[in-house]
């Protein structure tokens, strides 16, 4: 069993500006949590020296949608991997 982790989430358009994503503090957490901004770029760049991009977006029609993993470091780039392949 894995470790419990505590998760921040940031909505990012709702924000009116950079000053209030800075205001959030959120660097002050990066070490003993995981956090998710969604609609963060222009944003959430400098907050991590090797993040995480998921991004999800509409595939064909339906309900189906095309998941896209891009990280920087060793670590994303192993974790990646290993999900080559899997749907």
């Amino acid at each position: 069993q894995g470790a419990r982790v505590s998760l921040v989430h940031v909505d990012a358009y709702r924000l009116g500006s950079h000053v209030e994503f800075d205001d959030l503090d959120l660097d002050s957490d990066l070490d003993t949590s995981v956090t998710v901004v969604e609609w963060g770029e222009g944003r959430a760049e400098g907050l991590s020296e090797e993040p995480l991009y998921v991004r999800i977006a509409p595939k064909d029609h339906g309900d189906v949608r095309q998941l896209t993993l891009d990280g920087s470091g060793d670590h994303w780039a192993a974790v990646i991997d290993a999900l080559r392949g899997w749907s």
